[in-house]
């Protein structure tokens, strides 16, 4: 393949090889970085997206109070608390805001 009876092949083929080792072996670390950077940036993705349903379950169940408490206070009569129903509605008209006026 080569002739190593020629001591300049012998040192260009050496340096070949050094060259060719070193290269490897950066190639290598650069693999290992971009290894774990990708691993790294698959766990954040993981752990957000465990934290949008986290949010999202919490999210649901104050709406699930939210609708409950309004279903109470919707069944509750206001009578039985107090108030009188008015006998008549008048509304105030050419104003900025409508006003209702309730008179018994």
């Amino acid at each position: 393949m080569y002739n190593f009876s020629n001591p300049v092949a012998k040192i260009a083929d050496i340096q070949f090889v050094r060259a060719f080792s070193i290269l490897v072996g950066v190639l290598l670390v650069v693999y290992i970085g971009v290894l774990s950077f990708v691993m790294t940036y698959g766990v954040i993705q993981i752990q957000s997206a465990e934290a949008v349903r986290d949010t999202s379950a919490h999210v649901a169940t104050l709406d699930a109070e939210y609708f409950d408490t309004v279903a109470k206070l919707s069944d509750i009569k206001p009578e039985s608390l107090g108030f009188e129903k008015p006998s008549s509605i008048a509304y105030i008209t050419n104003t900025q805001t409508a006003v209702s006026m309730r008179t018994r």
